[in-house]
């Protein structure tokens, strides 16, 4: 069984990415990990797409004047039961929302994903989906890190194969990683530990 074998429905320029990074001699683990989230980094660009294309077809909305924009019982009960559910914890709500993003992300088809998709990317668009790595899938800065370490990668090499002009990820610095102070013991933990050892 070949490793590329898991790539086949990989745009092609992901693929012979992929192929190159194999040839390299990166691990297996490495690989599939580019792939995911360079894969991840597509679908973003492509629901992004989608939502400007559905803007711009949607029709204006005629004004509303104030005593219509006003809201009725019905709407002021919905009002209040949504002040009483924001008792849910943080965690709870952020669980959901990413679980959301990442269901929204599963409905673009890879096989949807185009050149133009890939080639067409700017410094902006990465830039959004950091935006939207830290805001809407929370990750943490470790995670963010080594999803753009892989698009530095991928578009790097788009750029020295010159299929692109520049690496829109160049100039994208890497998210700072949390330095936590050393815990240490108490002077009386540590007289407890040596009085416990002698």
């Amino acid at each position: 069984m070949s490793r590329v074998e898991p790539f086949e429905n990989a745009p092609d320029y992901v693929r012979k990415f992929l192929i190159n990074e194999i040839i390299q001699r990166k691990s297996p683990a490495t690989v599939e990990e580019y792939y995911y989230d360079i894969r991840l980094f597509l679908k973003y660009i492509v629901m992004e797409k989608r939502k400007t294309e559905k803007k711009e077809q949607e029709q204006e909305f005629p004004e509303l004047s104030l005593l219509e924009a006003q809201p009725d019982k019905e709407d002021r009960s919905k009002m209040i039961s949504l002040k009483k559910n924001r008792k849910k914890t943080y965690k709870e709500k952020d669980l959901k929302i990413r679980k959301q993003e990442k269901q929204k992300l599963d409905l673009v088809e890879e096989e949807s994903i185009t050149d133009e998709d890939i080639l067409g990317v700017t410094t902006y668009d990465i830039e959004s989906f950091v935006a939207y790595l830290m805001n809407n899938l929370l990750d943490t800065e470790a995670t963010r890190s080594r999803k753009i370490s892989a698009l530095r990668s991928f578009y790097a090499y788009l750029h020295s194969k010159k299929w692109i002009d520049e690496n829109p990820v160049a100039s994208i610095p890497l998210p700072r990683k949390k330095r936590s102070l050393p815990v240490y013991l108490t002077l009386e933990e540590s007289e407890a530990l040596l009085d416990f050892f002698s």
